[in-house]
């Protein structure tokens, strides 16, 4: 290697490392406030932090690398005409062209490093911190449950203790629950069990217990003894939800091949070679006045950064969009305009009406592909008369009494919500008789 390529390689080199380095120490900073706050939201046991936080770096390496490596280039490229060195190589031949070589030769490994992380490393931490978090939540410990405290339910629905707690956090013995369910007290003790997952909801299964459930202030208090008895544990506050794509390797997208698939595989190629094309693009870019100051070209190169990222999500968008026939599967959250929505492209419903008007929702989804608009009209209509009732009386508080009358506890509506009375219930109970809402609901 000539000596000139060699002192600009050293040159480049160590900016980039200095400006990896700080975006290094600003992207730990974000990851570690992302698993505080899902650890306080119990949804990650606080044992596992370090663990995360190793398998969340390669994400580091696909995202902040390009970004290190445009700003380290740009920063060295500009300096050289700052301080008028690229006067003194123009004056023994070396050209701005010949940069490329010494450019290359720093970027050409972290290209491979970008492209090795986007392509095997970052889904195989992905799934592998998917499968610790999995894992955890078949034991107490996500809960932070120690032998001999009592410890909060998730969702503050009430206390739990223990006197013996196996070291996988699954098995226990001497066990207290004390729980309020619709406004009753449910004390629950038991002398061994184990907590188990079963379709992705946590019960606890007891052995050789008692159950007492009633209203306090009120003798109709009753005990049961039992042999065996599970119950189900309130699932932690919600975090955000992980693309499952994510955490699938390259060649299983590939051999998928339906349109989320290859919009995640073109997003994974298109990583490394977006840090290429900033490798070729520093070089004009970085090209200022002598004593020119660099602060200006910094936030440059950030910009570009941020344009380029904005512009592979939309390319993954629509190349998604694209290949699933221009659609994309639309949920609805609107109730009163459920029709107009189907019309529109949508292919569901997640208003809360549709927890006890599933019927009507239903048909209109079967009868519109059809061409059947009478239906939908009717159907339509008929939603529309159970908002108006559910509404006038104070929609979320109705609408959960409602819900407790056909067999699903929901609990009362929560401050500044209103609550009705039992009149109130009875009233609306009777408006929807007349309209006919208990034949046709489902």
């Amino acid at each position: 290697m000539p000596l000139i390529n060699r002192y600009l390689f050293r040159q480049f080199s160590q900016l980039v490392f200095a400006v990896l380095t700080v975006l290094f120490l600003i992207s730990v900073g974000g990851f570690l406030t992302d698993l505080i706050a899902e650890i306080s939201r119990g949804k990650v046991p606080a044992g596992l932090m370090l663990q995360l936080l190793v398998l969340r770096l390669p994400r580091f390496i696909s995202f902040v690398l390009p970004l290190a490596l445009f700003i380290g280039l740009m920063m060295g490229i500009a300096r050289l005409y700052a301080d008028s060195e690229m006067a003194v190589l123009a004056s023994v031949g070396v050209s701005s062209q010949q940069l490329l070589k010494p450019v290359l030769w720093v970027a050409a490994p972290l290209v491979l490093l970008i492209a090795f992380a986007s392509l095997w490393l970052v889904p195989f931490t992905a799934n592998k911190a998917k499968t610790m978090v999995e894992e955890a939540n078949r034991s107490f410990l996500i809960s932070g449950l120690e032998p001999g405290r009592f410890v909060e339910l998730p969702g503050k629905s009430g206390i739990l203790f223990v006197t013996e707690l196996s070291r996988d956090g699954r098995q226990f013995k001497n066990l207290f629950v004390q729980r309020e369910i619709n406004g009753r007290l449910d004390i629950i003790t038991a002398s061994k069990g184990d907590l188990r997952l079963v379709g992705g909801a946590r019960i606890l299964r007891l052995e050789d217990g008692t159950r007492m459930e009633g209203e306090l202030g009120r003798r109709d208090f009753r005990k049961v003894q039992f042999k065996v008895n599970e119950i189900k544990v309130p699932e932690p506050s919600e975090s955000k939800p992980s693309n499952k794509l994510d955490a699938l390797s390259t060649l299983a997208l590939i051999k998928r091949g339906d349109a989320a698939a290859l919009a995640e595989l073109h997003w994974r190629i298109a990583l490394p070679l977006f840090a290429a094309i900033l490798t070729v693009l520093a070089i004009p870019l970085a090209r200022s006045e002598p004593r020119q100051p660099q602060y200006g070209l910094v936030l440059f190169a950030v910009m570009a950064y941020l344009l380029g990222m904005l512009s592979l999500l939309a390319g993954t968008y629509l190349l998604g969009k694209r290949l699933a026939g221009g659609k994309y599967d639309l949920p609805w959250g609107i109730d009163e305009y459920f029709l107009a929505a189907l019309a529109m492209g949508s292919r569901g419903g997640v208003g809360s009406t549709y927890n006890f008007v599933p019927g009507p929702l239903q048909r209109m989804m079967v009868a519109f592909p059809q061409g059947d608009l009478a239906t939908c009209q009717l159907e339509q209509d008929r939603m529309m008369q159970v908002i108006r009732i559910v509404a006038k009386r104070g929609y979320m508080g109705c609408a959960k009494a409602l819900m407790t009358h056909l067999g699903v506890p929901v609990g009362p509506a929560r401050l500044p919500n209103a609550n009705p009375d039992a009149a109130g219930v009875a009233a609306m109970l009777g408006e929807l008789e007349a309209i006919g809402y208990f034949s046709w609901k489902d």
